[in-house]
């Protein structure tokens, strides 16, 4: 009985490695100091090293995956925030051999023991290099909307204004929390002949971009003229959600 019992137990053993070997997320086992016990098959194939490489040394320690300074010392907290007991969620870039990176969000805690024992810990590590990707694409155009020498202004569809970035204040002399919430026709960017206004329409029903010279007023009342470009934004069943309207003032030329 008690054999039959131990064969179960190992197949049961077996077969949860083999579940964990195959899970789509990295899953590893530090020890104490976060020297790697072992790493999971989808691991070692996202990092393409073999356990041998890997066996008791840190991620820092294993000279392709090029873990800066900053990032060792900011994973070894984390490991102590684990050991110590907390549930500790960190993000981690890693190199790989063909050059490439990947980013991986790790859910480190301890792996419970007898009282006495210091604490394995379990690391669960999901890839999210696609996600850091669209968040530095989107930081960057952050960035870009808000340095740009251009006055960029975005309306829903109704033609209120969502936002502005400051080269827009500067040229019309508006704050932004003043402009948010506003139509643009209320703005003053209705002033010009009606053929042109009708031109506006038509190119945006039609070919959802239109660009050309508008006349139209700062906050003082003063006139400008700008060069503008105004380009629907539709969503993937091609409803219009927005306009992005990029302005260029030309009144000193």
């Amino acid at each position: 009985v008690q054999t039959l019992r131990g064969r179960r137990s190992m197949q049961r053993e077996r077969l949860a490695n083999r579940l964990i070997d195959r899970s789509p997320h990295l899953v590893c086992v530090l020890d104490p100091s976060g020297a790697l016990r072992h790493m999971n098959g989808t691991g070692r194939h996202w990092l393409a090293v073999a356990h041998p490489q890997i066996a008791g040394r840190r991620f820092d320690e294993i000279p392709t995956l090029a873990v800066a300074v900053a990032q060792a010392r900011a994973l070894q907290d984390a490991v102590a925030q684990a050991v110590a007991g907390a549930a500790v969620t960190h993000e981690l870039t890693l190199g790989r051999p063909d050059g490439a990176a990947i980013t991986l969000e790790l859910s480190i805690r301890a792996i419970p023991r007898d009282r006495g024992w210091t604490a394995d810990l379990l690391v669960e590590g999901r890839d999210i290099s696609k996600r850091k990707s669209v968040e530095d694409k989107l930081h960057l155009a952050a960035a870009v909307f808000e340095q740009a020498r251009e006055g960029f202004v975005i309306a829903d569809r109704d033609g209120c204004v969502v936002t502005v970035n400051q080269a827009f204040c500067e040229i019309s002399g508006y704050d932004v929390d003043e402009l948010q919430g506003q139509h643009t026709a209320a703005l003053g960017f209705d002033i010009g002949r009606r053929d042109v206004r009708r031109q506006v329409r038509t190119a945006l029903q039609t070919s959802g971009h239109w660009q050309g010279e508008v006349r139209t007023a700062r906050k003082d009342g003063s006139l400008y003229t700008c060069w503008a470009a105004i380009t629907q934004q539709r969503d993937a069943n091609g409803v219009v959600t927005h306009y992005i309207g990029i302005l260029n003032d030309i009144t000193q030329f």
